[in-house]
């Protein structure tokens, strides 16, 4: 994630509301030994339909950030 366009400085509190405001479940990059708050990781196993609504949903999510 850009910080100069989504200036988070916490990824795990990143990653609780994005999972509370869209039900969308991430893993934050620091939970990967990722020293910066700008990474995240996502898994690829849904059929896609889901995996189309769980991006839409962090488009819209992102959106309301900026």
């Amino acid at each position: 994630m850009d910080p100069e366009v989504y200036p988070i400085t916490d990824d795990m509190d990143f990653m609780m509301d994005l999972l509370v405001e869209e039900n969308v479940l991430m893993v934050q990059g620091t939970g990967f030994n990722w020293d910066r708050p700008d990474h995240f990781r996502l898994v690829f196993l849904p059929n896609l339909l889901d995996l189309e609504n769980a991006m839409d949903r962090l488009d819209r999510f992102f959106a309301k950030k900026t």
